[in-house]
């Protein structure tokens, strides 16, 4: 379905011979690539804008670079799913406009699908409107970013600039709220930019003749204190104070930068900031543009079991202990406050689902920390219990969906091997597992249980054989290397081959006995007489027996008969069935041709003879 949504709501009070800006955004809604042909509607302008160009604002820094597309009625540009293509419009206002003159600019959008051509359907809408005042503020904000082993480094540059032809006057309250600075008031002409998600303050740079200001977590909205504070993760908002009054063309480059920790996968981190200015009717908000920073490239989101005890990341878990997840995600991060997310955690033996809450660890980290969660042995599951059932051998799987795929990660329950039939793929129990070094000695034992599992427990590093002591009915190790339907992991150890062990558990690896059978094909063979005289027939059954687990194919019966005797033409039967006649080979032998015979079955071929006089 082809759809598009067009946003900008840019309100401007600027003084006449200005510059100024807007700014839109196109989001391909659908799902299907589009293509796009944006274009501007200035019937409403009155002629008081001068100079208008839309410029596509490839990197959404929110400043026209070098070398930035012109767009230009009639252009087109292909708009991906889910993307979002930025616009700046530029313009001057006119000299000669009139106080409380608007402008009104609209952006227009047709949009068809790359594949069907199909108009795509719009929603929303770009306008910006300009009001000729002889009070004016603007502020105007541009993004750079630098990739660092940490994350990524976000320079903020706003120039906060009056514009107007008057001087703007102090304030100490906004919006009902007291401007404090270290718990006493203060006035004049403030900005301020709440931190994004998922980035944490590194420092504050230039900031003109502004007082560099912090706003810490859960303090009044406009109480700020004036010393960064060494941890800044409770920092929520940053703002800069140009005591008394801002005078006329006053110009302010202000800079900070935050990181964006590289643990916290892709991302995407708008941001906008604001300043207030004083109007005959009240305080006046003026917002800057929005400038966006997105992050696709870096490795996913992690999320991992951790010891309780320690925090220590760890493969394996064991029964009557707690087991503890910690996530790092930004998509999980959804507002600057302390977030919650769900994780289910699912047993691959058991069937046990259980959800907890991760809680993150600190506001705006994407940082995020479930509960102990126990892990116990149990005669019936019971979900959502608090408690994960799960056994020896298991594998649990904790699972969160936030953002747009589902974040994984296993770990598995008191590790080992387990011992398979490879003709069948049956577990294979009692059978005694050994880990041998190199010396020959054997260092680790166990036997397996009834789903074939054993756990010979922790192994120093080192270079190890398995042994393998079955019961009498099958054999190690097994020639068959190939286990094609089975969910099996098998290795150089698992054929009785050296392996590498880093240390620790024997975990997850599969062992494959071969049955063995004392006899493992039989033939019996009967008749209906014991005395025959000649010219008489006999009926002969021969019943052909596969005492294997697997099937046997092209099968045959060879069998000489007895002197003087003919078999009968088609009396031949396979398991009741007729069959063709046996064909005669070079040594006078009659070779019947009866096929496969399934793994534990039998045949019966049954034929009739009649002897001739000497």
């Amino acid at each position: 379905v082809p759809a598009v949504e067009v946003i900008g709501n840019s309100d401007l009070l600027l003084s006449r011979g200005v510059f100024g800006e807007h700014y839109f955004q196109v989001v391909n809604t659908g799902n299907v690539d589009l293509a796009i042909s944006p274009a501007l509607s200035t019937d409403q302008e009155g002629g008081m804008l001068e100079g208008g160009t839309l410029y596509h604002d490839a990197n959404a820094n929110g400043r026209i670079d070098a070398g930035e597309t012109i767009i230009e009625p009639g252009d087109t540009m292909v708009l991906g799913i889910d993307e979002t293509a930025y616009f700046i419009y530029s313009f001057s206002v006119d000299p000669t406009a009139v106080q409380d003159d608007e402008a009104l600019t609209t952006l227009d959008v047709n949009a068809v699908s790359m594949w069907s051509g199909a108009s795509a359907s719009v929603t929303g809408s770009g306008m910006g409107s300009v009001i000729v005042s002889d009070k004016a503020l603007q502020l105007r904000k541009t993004v750079d970013q630098r990739r660092t082993d940490d994350g990524d480094e976000l320079t903020y540059r706003l120039e906060l600039r009056n514009n107007g032809e008057t001087d703007a006057q102090p304030y100490s309250e906004i919006d009902g709220q007291p401007l404090l600075v270290d718990g006493l008031s203060r006035a004049g002409t403030l900005v301020r930019d709440v931190l994004p998600l998922n980035t944490v303050l590194l420092k504050v740079g230039e900031t003109g003749r502004n007082v560099p200001l912090y706003h810490m977590a859960g303090a009044p909205l406009h109480s700020y204190v004036s010393t960064m504070p060494e941890d800044t993760s409770s920092v929520d908002a940053v703002a800069f104070l140009a005591d008394g009054v801002y005078p006329v063309s006053r110009t302010d480059t202000i800079e900070f930068i935050v990181l964006v920790p590289a643990e916290l996968g892709s991302v995407i981190v708008p941001n906008v900031a604001e300043t207030y200015m004083l109007l005959d009717d009240g305080l006046y908000t003026v917002t800057s543009n929005e400038v966006v920073f997105r992050r696709d490239e870096v490795a996913a989101p992690v999320m991992k079991f951790v010891d309780p005890s320690s925090g220590a990341t760890t493969a394996n878990g064991a029964l009557g202990s707690d087991v503890q997840i910690v996530l790092a995600n930004g998509a999980c991060n959804i507002s600057t406050g302390l977030d919650t997310v769900q994780v289910e955690v699912r047993s691959t033996l058991t069937g046990d689902v259980e959800t907890v809450d991760a809680r993150e660890t600190a506001p705006n980290s994407g940082l995020f920390q479930t509960a102990g969660l126990p892990v116990a042995s149990m005669t019936a599951p019971v979900p959502a219990d608090g408690v994960m059932a799960s056994s020896e051998g298991d594998t649990l799987i904790a699972t969160t969906f936030c953002g747009p795929t589902p974040v994984s990660t296993e770990l598995m329950i008191s590790p080992g091997v387990f011992v398979f039939n490879s003709i069948t793929d049956a577990a294979v129990s009692g059978a005694l597992v050994q880990v041998v070094d190199s010396l020959g000695q054997v260092v680790a034992e166990a036997k397996t249980n009834a789903r074939g599992f054993a756990a010979p427990g922790d192994v120093p590093a080192g270079a190890y054989t398995f042994m393998v002591l079955p019961t009498d009915d099958y054999v190690f190790h097994s020639p068959r290397t190939a286990f094609s339907g089975f969910d099996r992991y098998v290795v150089t150890g698992s054929f009785g081959g050296r392996f590498n062990h880093p240390g620790g558990a024997i975990r997850m690896i599969d062992l494959p006995v071969d049955p063995y059978y004392g006899l493992p094909v039989t033939l019996d063979k009967t008749t209906d007489k014991q005395r025959v005289n000649s010219g008489e027939f006999v009926t002969y059954t021969l019943t052909a027996g596969n005492r294997m687990e697997q099937a046997l194919t092209a099968s045959e019966i060879i069998d000489r008969f007895p002197d003087r005797a003919i078999i009968v033409p088609g009396t031949v039967t396979l398991d009741g069935e007729s069959w063709p006649d046996p064909v005669t080979d070079v040594d006078g032998d009659h070779v019947f041709q009866i096929g496969d015979i399934a793994p534990l079955a039998t045949r019966e071929l049954s034929y009739v003879l009649r002897f001739t006089p000497q």
